[in-house]
C-alpha cells in the first residue's frame, strides 16, 4: 500500500483534511456536522497514538476538535497517512474518492495552479483526425472554462464520452488542473515542438516536431499540420522522385493547402492533393488499372491520397527525358509536370496567345497566368519558382 504526503503549508489540521478531502471529491467543498468533525479527529488522535514520536502527525495540543477555523497550526511541513488510514478518516467525512491518485495530495488546494505555456500548432481544418489544437497560450490559473473544455475533449476521446477507471480523475476541473500542474514539465515537452531546420532530421524523432523551411528573407510561411505517417510517406516519395521533401509539400500547398478534400463536390474542378483533372485520372485508371473517380479521390484520407500523387508524378516524370534523366528534381519539375508535363523542364513553359497546328487556342499560358510573376506574357521557370516560394509553408508533424 503507497503513503499519502500531504503539504502542510503551516495550517490548521482540520483545514489540512477539509483541503485534502475537497481535492479527492472532484474539488467540492465537504460538509461536515460538529459531531462528524469530533469523530474524524478522534480517529486522527487514535492513528496519532499508535505512532512514534518522529512520525507523529502532531505533538499534543488544545482544540483538537475545534471547528474547520480554529485548529491550532502544524510545525511539519508534510504529513503522512497510509492508504488505509486515509480511507478511515474520509469513510468519517463521507467522502468516497473519485480519484485514487497520491499525486494530488501533493498540491494543496490553496496554492495556485501554475500557468503553462505552450506554441500554437494550427491546422487547415480544426476538426481535421478529430484532434485537439492548441491554443497560443494556457493558462491554469482559475481557468474553469479551459478545464471543463479539456474534461470534454477527453470524454469525448475515450469510449464515446464515457470515461474508463483510469480517467475517473480527470472528471472534475480542480483535479485535473492539480495533475496538469503537478506534470507541468512532461507536459509541456509533449506538446511543445521539437524544431528542425529540414526533413532529413526528423527520422528518428517523435511527433510532435516542426520543420521550418525557409525562403528568402525569413524561416517560412505559414505552418500546415500533418500526421506522422502522411510526414513519412512523403519522406520515401520525395527519396523516389530524386526531389526535396520541402519542394513536395511546397508544390501540394499551392495546388490544395496539402488539403486531400479541395475541389470536392465542385463541377468541372480539379480535385486533391495535386488537383487531379479529369484526363490525369484518366491517365492513372488506364495506366494502373484502376477505378478512380473525382469522388473516391476526394473522399481519400491524406495518407491515403498520397500514394495516389506518388503514381502520377512518376507516371508524367517517366514520360519527359529531360526529368527522367535529371538527377535533383525542383519545385519547379515538379509543378510543372503537373500543369503542362510536355513542356516540363524548360526554360519557357509556355507564352500568351499560343495555338495548335489547326489555329485553334492551347490556353496553356491563359489557364495559368496568374504564374506570370513578371507579367510579361511568358511563364517561365523562374516565374515558377519566385511563384512557389510564396507558398513554401513549416509542417508541424503530430
Amino acid at each position: 500500500m503507497g503513503d499519502i504526503n500531504i503539504d502542510t503549508n503551516y495550517r490548521g489540521l482540520t483545514y489540512i483534511l477539509a483541503d485534502y478531502a475537497k481535492s479527492v471529491n472532484g474539488g467540492n467543498d465537504v460538509k461536515m456536522t460538529s459531531k462528524q468533525w469530533k469523530k474524524t479527529m478522534e480517529i486522527v488522535a487514535e492513528i496519532n497514538r499508535k505512532r512514534s514520536s518522529e512520525n507523529a502527525i502532531y505533538q499534543g495540543g488544545s482544540n483538537l476538535y475545534g471547528n474547520v477555523n480554529e485548529n491550532f497550526v502544524l510545525t511539519k511541513e508534510t504529513i503522512t497517512f497510509s492508504e488505509d488510514e486515509m480511507a478511515k478518516i474520509l469513510k468519517e467525512m463521507g467522502v468516497t474518492p473519485k480519484a485514487k491518485n497520491p499525486e494530488l495530495s501533493k498540491i494543496p488546494e490553496d496554492k495556485p495552479i501554475m500557468g503553462l505555456s505552450v506554441e500554437k500548432i494550427s491546422t487547415p481544418d480544426s476538426t481535421q483526425n478529430n484532434q485537439a489544437y492548441l491554443p497560443d497560450s494556457i493558462n491554469l490559473n482559475n481557468n474553469e472554462s479551459f478545464l471543463q473544455d479539456t474534461i470534454s475533449r477527453l470524454a469525448n476521446k475515450f469510449n464515446d464520452g464515457n470515461f474508463s477507471p483510469e480517467f475517473k480523475q480527470f472528471v472534475e476541473p480542480a483535479s485535473l488542473g492539480n495533475y496538469m500542474s503537478a506534470h507541468l514539465e512532461e507536459m509541456s515537452k509533449a506538446m511543445t515542438p521539437t524544431i528542425v531546420t529540414a526533413a532529413s532530421d526528423t527520422t528518428n524523432l517523435k511527433p510532435p516536431f516542426e520543420i521550418k523551411t525557409p525562403k528568402p528573407g525569413d524561416l517560412g510561411g505559414k505552418t500546415r499540420t500533418i500526421s506522422h505517417q502522411m510526414h513519412n510517406k512523403i519522406m520515401k516519395l520525395a527519396e523516389e522522385l530524386h526531389c526535396k521533401y520541402e519542394d513536395l509539400i511546397t508544390v501540394m500547398n499551392f495546388e490544395s493547402g496539402i488539403n486531400p478534400k479541395e475541389g470536392a463536390g465542385k463541377k468541372n474542378k480539379a480535385v486533391g492533393l495535386i488537383q487531379f483533372t479529369n484526363n490525369a485520372i484518366k491517365d492513372l485508371n488506364k495506366t494502373y488499372s484502376l477505378n478512380l473517380t473525382k469522388d473516391k479521390i476526394t473522399s481519400m484520407s491524406a495518407e491515403e491520397q498520397i500514394d495516389i500523387v506518388g503514381k502520377y508524378l512518376k507516371l508524367c516524370i517517366s514520360r519527359v527525358p529531360r526529368l527522367r534523366n535529371k538527377k535533383k528534381l525542383d519545385a519547379a519539375d515538379l509543378y510543372s509536370v503537373i500543369i503542362l508535363p510536355g513542356r516540363a523542364g524548360k526554360d519557357i513553359l509556355c507564352k500568351k496567345g499560343e495555338k495548335n497546328s489547326e489555329g485553334k487556342p492551347l490556353n496553356y499560358y491563359e489557364s495559368n497566368k496568374g504564374i506570370d510573376v513578371g507579367n510579361d506574357g511568358i511563364i517561365t521557370r523562374a516565374d515558377v519558382l519566385a511563384k512557389l516560394d510564396d507558398f513554401r509553408v513549416n509542417v508541424v508533424v503530430v
